[in-house]
């Protein structure tokens, strides 16, 4: 949804920190100074603290009877079981000050309420799956990219390409990972590596069987680095995240999902079926044979399309 604002008809005076300490599985943050002196922000906001940090309240413009402005990226309808989860005294004043706006709340049912109770435990407990995935192997996650551009080849959207040690292009990568997720794969036994392109139309279950061809049989665990991902593909970040742990053939070596990339070119990862070393800050721009447009499938007998 997007975001809402509204100007309060009369100050409303309430205590921001108050509601938020009765939603402590929100985020609050209150007005600062820079270092340099002068506000950064007059804001009061409360966000959802999870992957998309969609703002709930944001008060604005407070003076001394109050804030005259209300901002939120929530439906009336999800303020009003948040709003019906605060005392009285809270509930009362949010309610008077949102009548008569486009945010006026809605009457809130029980079975309304114990649904909102139940998709909440569900995205907290999704939260963390990806909190406790993106606690492995984070001194990994910016490793610079030194390759030759004649030993890698890319992938694009909904491919998946896997190589080994004995071939001339034995790294395989891929970038512009916005929304989309890339996985990498090793097996260290037999010097079989491969990467993956996962987007929002991907069947994540084909990815298993590329999974086994790499595995081959072999004893050793196949070891998988992830990347990309953002709050518009979190569900699908999931999916891929639960497919890989209810397999017990497979371990996470690295991830960062759902994380910012200052790079201009989306999340990227290469990885080297020599050694499974992996790269996830090299120049595409400097790598041709790893830039998407550039990529003839006649030239990649290795290469395959995701379902």
């Amino acid at each position: 949804m997007p975001s809402t604002k509204i100007i309060f008809s009369q100050p409303l005076n309430i205590n921001v920190e108050k509601i938020a300490k009765q939603l402590p599985e929100y985020r609050y943050r209150g007005p600062y100074e820079s270092f340099l002196g002068g506000m950064v922000t007059s804001e009061y906001i409360i966000n959802d603290a999870d992957s998309k940090h969609s703002a709930v309240f944001k008060f604005d413009g407070k003076t001394e009877k109050g804030f005259t402005s209300l901002e939120t990226d929530y439906s009336p309808s999800q303020l009003a079981i948040i709003i019906s989860r605060l005392p009285s005294d809270l509930s009362a004043q949010l309610k008077q000050s949102l009548n008569g706006t486009t945010l006026e709340p809605p009457e809130v049912s029980s079975s309304d309420l114990k649904q909102f109770e139940r998709e909440q435990k569900i995205n907290q407990e999704n939260d963390m799956v990806i909190k406790t995935a993106n606690a492995v192997g984070q001194s990994h996650s910016h490793h610079a990219g030194q390759f030759k551009a004649e030993n890698a080849k890319g992938v694009s959207q909904k491919e998946v390409a896997i190589t080994n040690a004995d071939s001339q292009q034995y790294i395989v990568g891929t970038w512009g990972a916005g929304p989309c997720i890339i996985v990498a794969f090793y097996n260290p036994e037999t010097l079989t590596a491969g990467i993956a392109h996962i987007d929002a139309l991907t069947n994540v279950s084909s990815l298993s069987k590329y999974i086994d061809i790499a595995r081959d049989d072999t004893q050793s665990k196949l070891q998988i680095h992830l990347r990309g991902g953002d709050s518009s593909s979190r569900n699908k970040v999931i999916e891929v995240l639960d497919q890989l742990r209810k397999r017990d053939d497979v371990e996470i070596k690295s991830c960062a999902v759902m994380e910012p990339s200052f790079s201009g070119l989306g999340a990227m990862l290469a990885i080297n079926a020599k050694t499974g070393e992996t790269y996830a800050n090299f120049n595409p721009r400097n790598q041709p044979d790893l830039q998407w447009h550039y990529l003839k499938k006649q030239h990649a007998a290795y290469l395959h399309d995701l379902n």
